[in-house]
């Protein structure tokens, strides 16, 4: 192998350790767009489903137009563990909603509720945006 062959592979593996260090990328969200919360609780035997508020400001982005807010719900691990979805049509912009979690295949700790809105104009996405996340601990009883 060359020298400028030698040279290129050594810096392709030093922009992956350098980008395999970096953090993961994060969705801190925006209070203007909206939030969700949940006061920590307990992780019951059996399968469940957990209440959360939420709150969407979807006039923020675009006015007038119809939204529609997913919901997922992450672990300390960082896995989606569930999910919930809320729609202008039939749902209020200011609520609570469930979402379902088993205790056989959840771990207790640390979980975020993350919010993505999006903004339509008919069938047109206009804009996507996060919502500020809800953080709170579910813990073994």
């Amino acid at each position: 192998m060359d020298s400028s062959r030698k040279l290129l592979v050594a810096l392709t593996l030093a922009c992956g350790l350098v980008l395999g260090m970096l953090p993961p990328p994060t969705y801190a969200g925006s209070a203007e767009y909206g939030r969700a919360w949940r006061k920590d609780g307990v992780l019951r035997a059996g399968c469940h489903d957990y209440r959360f508020q939420y709150r969407v400001r979807p006039g923020s982005v675009q006015p007038g137009n119809d939204w529609a807010v997913e919901f997922f719900v992450v672990d300390r691990r960082g896995e989606g563990v569930a999910s919930a979805v809320k729609d202008s049509e039939i749902d209020p912009k200011r609520g609570s909603a469930r979402f379902g979690l088993c205790r056989a295949s959840t771990v207790p700790g640390r979980f975020r509720i993350r919010g993505k809105l999006s903004v339509y104009d008919g069938y047109a996405l206009v804009d996507e945006v996060w919502i500020k996340p809800a953080r709170f601990r579910l813990r073994r009883a």
